[in-house]
């Protein structure tokens, strides 16, 4: 669920736009298809990957279904520790509404108390049509017990017609 705040503006030609709030909520299940290799030690994972789309709350241009399609490659290297992605996609099938994302991520992991605890710090940046965001954090995990600790921070610059964000959440994962 999300909340988006649209300040208010007045047109060229004189038409007053009031401050629009709106609240979202989405399901978005999907499948992802990958095929990994090695490359002088640093594995290449391309992959393509599609998403349904529903929407909740506030369907946009009365459409409260679409579809996200994508792709982009992924980078590691276990000897380095380095590891990055970068990836595409679009969302589809909405009346006179496009939208898409670039996205690309650069991270390092190195291992805390022997191998089986690492922590692998990142950074990333989405650019969108209409915007772009940073994000900056880090990931925890211990294979003993297949347990995932992630904290991050966001921050969103103001565009022509939005303030600016900050968000951060923290997310544990446990596989089983």
């Amino acid at each position: 669920m999300g909340r988006k705040v649209v300040d208010g503006y007045t047109e060229s030609d004189g038409t007053v736009n009031d401050k629009l709030v709106s609240k979202t909520g989405q399901l978005k299940p999907g499948v992802e298809a990958n095929y990994s290799f090695d490359s002088a030690g640093t594995t290449i994972s391309p992959f393509v990957k599609t998403q349904f789309v529903y929407d909740f709350w506030d369907r946009i241009n009365d459409d409260n279904i679409a579809g996200i399609v994508g792709g982009g490659v992924r980078l590691s290297s276990a000897e380095t520790g380095f590891s990055g992605s970068l990836e595409g996609e679009t969302q589809v099938g909405r009346s006179d509404y496009s939208e898409y994302t670039i996205n690309g991520l650069l991270a390092y992991s190195f291992a805390l108390n022997g191998d089986n605890k690492t922590v692998t710090p990142f950074v990333q940046t989405n650019f969108t049509g209409d915007g772009r965001l940073y994000k900056a954090g880090f990931d925890y995990r211990d294979s003993t017990s297949d347990m995932v600790l992630s904290f991050d921070m966001t921050h969103t610059p103001p565009t022509n017609m939005t303030q600016s964000n900050n968000a951060g959440s923290a997310n544990l994962q446990y596989k089983f």
